[in-house]
């Protein structure tokens, strides 16, 4: 049998998928960062429980490759009427990271949360047919082959 050579610790590999944005819609608005916190801990956890179950029900129906690597984050409110008062970006981010970047770190479809695998998009505040936020998630070019120490 023909033995397996291994990879340096850093190499880096094309990712086929390049390019290929990937979307996670919820049929509600998250909750931000400052509600998650307000949160008695028992109701926050069930929270993250229920993200986690939706995380991996979407990630596996829309066939995501693991790990995902380097990822662009996009994130779109719709609401079905205008409202005066749009969400703070940087509260609806944490928010995002927490429930969203954090399963998904657990799931293991990223190796880390950090900016060097995370690269943070554009908010949009919509008017759309149902309430929902849609969180899009683009691959880089790079990917990396294992986390690195």
């Amino acid at each position: 049998m023909k033995a397996m050579t291994k990879l340096p610790p850093k190499a880096r590999w094309r990712n086929p998928t390049s390019g290929r944005v990937m979307t996670l819609v919820f049929n509600r608005i998250l909750p931000t960062i400052n509600g998650l916190l307000r949160m008695h801990w028992a109701k926050r956890q069930r929270e993250i429980t229920n993200m986690q179950s939706s995380i991996l029900y979407q990630a596996r129906n829309q066939e995501w490759p693991k790990p995902l690597g380097k990822i662009k984050v996009d994130i779109a409110i719709v609401r079905t009427h205008k409202l005066g008062r749009k969400m703070d970006a940087v509260n609806l981010r944490g928010a995002v990271d927490k429930l969203v970047l954090d399963n998904l770190v657990k799931l293991r479809y990223l190796p880390d949360d950090s900016d060097k695998y995370v690269e943070w998009g554009k908010v949009e505040h919509l008017v759309g047919d149902s309430t929902r936020t849609e969180i899009s998630i683009t691959l880089s070019g790079e990917q990396s082959c294992q986390k690195d120490s």
